[in-house]
């Protein structure tokens, strides 16, 4: 049997980490959190123990990453922007107009496909979902908002 992977510790806790280490103070990252002082310390030190290593050195004047701190810094932050990034393009998404053509593999790939470029370049705000099938499409079932077919079927759903 597989072993389990540590479970991930809560955003909140790794959001914590990163505010005080960017501020370099428990402070200024309670402040900055709305949070106490003291509940960021032990979040701090809540990710220190799931870690199994110190990410702070504290001094009197706030505190300053270990090595390993540093390290794990550049993995939060990384996720935080690939986090930022989908949010983004997730927004971008709902207000983009969006097309989604089905047509049969050998018409997408041989004809559309080498002519979507030209019709990207006319249409560059508009999201082009193209999907290759061989099964009736049922407008009703499928998001489609065109269906290139041909062929002596009466296609009655169409």
């Amino acid at each position: 049997m597989p072993a389990q992977s540590p479970r991930l510790p809560k955003i909140s806790v790794i959001q914590s980490f990163k505010v005080a280490a960017e501020q370099g103070s428990l402070a200024k990252a309670a402040a900055q959190l709305a949070l106490t002082p003291a509940a960021v310390s032990q979040q701090i030190r809540q990710l220190e123990e799931q870690l199994g290593s110190a990410l702070f050195v504290r001094t009197q004047s706030g505190v300053m990453l270990t090595e390993t701190g540093k390290e794990y810094l550049r993995y939060v932050t990384e996720a935080f922007d690939i986090l930022h990034l989908g949010q983004q393009n997730l927004r971008h998404a709902a207000v983009m107009p969006k097309l989604t053509l089905y047509a049969l593999p050998a018409l997408a790939s041989k004809w559309l496909l080498p002519n979507i470029m030209q019709w990207r370049e006319r249409c560059p705000d508009i999201d082009l979902s193209l999907h290759g099938t061989h099964a009736q499409v049922d407008f009703n079932a499928t998001p489609a908002d065109f269906v290139i077919c041909f062929g002596e079927d009466r296609y009655p759903q169409l």
